[in-house]
């Protein structure tokens, strides 16, 4: 059980790192089977499995309305980090709560009970079906998406990917790893190849993950991307979970637009996997000799939306 004094010294440590808590405002008490202690400006809790974390700003304000300790998110499990650009989370044992000036508070939440995933991230190995139906369900139970919106995110991915999140541009399904060097020649890389891409011997193409993030800053903010507490680096090419979790960051606060269509409880299958692709996937087969892009009435882009609706009705039928 912790005492007066570890909150001292949790409130010490908080300090050194930069984070004023403020003076306590209230003496230790006692939440469930752990303890909590008010600050002016944070919250400490100590829980006897999850240790002692703190909880402070936007968020803190939002935790306590949400009941605190004693409501349905439970006892932080992390201190609040950095997340994406300008964000900041913190996780608890209901999940995590992530800010962005842009756009306040966001429930994530924790997955449900039972929910498998394959040993080592050995997702090819996975049948295509249960790949979209735990994507589909992830972005729907976690992050509040509209099934049709879910499924409209998911659809690209199966485009993409194949709903892989190992896989790197110029592989195959089966294969997700292996592709061109930089010398042409056809090769397994290891995941630091991967990330790192070193001359000669790595990927010639850039795409890699469910998203096939392929541009200089998304696909080194997808290895830099803080999941749980910590960046998690090549592991991220085999976590569904963290990639759907950068996904949804990327698409809240840099895709706005494309975030409210997904999430707009109205939207329909096909209106959410047309405007991922036009606006968030961006496929060089919408875009023109100049690199831009086609309009939607285009012949061109036309075609890519049939592909990608029919894909994406192919997640939404895995889930109710």
């Amino acid at each position: 059980m912790a005492t007066e004094t570890d909150f001292d010294q949790k409130a010490d440590r908080m300090r050194l790192a930069g984070i004023d808590p403020g003076q306590a405002t209230g003496p230790m008490d006692t939440a469930g089977v752990g303890q909590l202690r008010p600050h002016q400006f944070a919250l400490l809790t100590a829980h006897p499995e999850r240790g002692m974390h703190e909880v402070h700003g936007r968020i803190r304000e939002y935790y306590e309305s949400l009941g605190g300790p004693a409501g349905s998110w439970g006892f932080p499990i992390t201190d609040e980090y950095p997340d994406g650009a300008d964000g900041r989370s913190s996780d608890f044992e209901g999940g995590t709560l992530a800010w962005t000036p842009a756009g306040d508070v966001l429930e994530i939440l924790a997955p449900a009970p039972g929910a498998v995933t394959p040993a080592a991230g050995d997702w090819p190995a996975v049948p295509l079906t249960e790949r979209l139906r735990y994507a589909t369900g992830l972005l729907i139970h976690q992050y509040g998406f509209p099934a049709a919106g879910a499924a409209g995110v998911v659809g690209n991915l199966l485009a993409e990917s194949g709903v892989i999140p190992s896989r790197i541009e110029g592989s195959s399904a089966s294969h997700p790893t292996r592709a061109k060097n930089f010398d042409g020649v056809v090769v397994d890389f290891t995941p630091e190849e991967i990330m790192m891409r070193p001359r000669p011997g790595g990927p010639c193409l850039p795409g890699v993950g469910l998203a096939q993030w392929t541009s200089p800053n998304r696909r080194s903010g997808l290895f830099a991307h803080v999941y749980q507490g910590r960046a998690l680096g090549v592991e991220m090419l085999r976590s569904m979970d963290a990639q759907l979790h950068y996904l949804a960051g990327e698409m809240r606060t840099g895709y706005p637009g494309v975030f409210a269509v997904v999430t707009n409880p109205a939207v329909t299958v096909d209106a959410a996997s047309d405007d991922v692709v036009y606006r968030f996937e961006v496929p060089g087969a919408i875009l023109d000799a100049s690199g831009q892009r086609l309009p939607r009435t285009d012949p061109a882009v036309q075609n890519v939306f049939a592909v990608r609706r029919a894909f994406s009705h192919q997640a939404r039928a895995t889930v109710p």
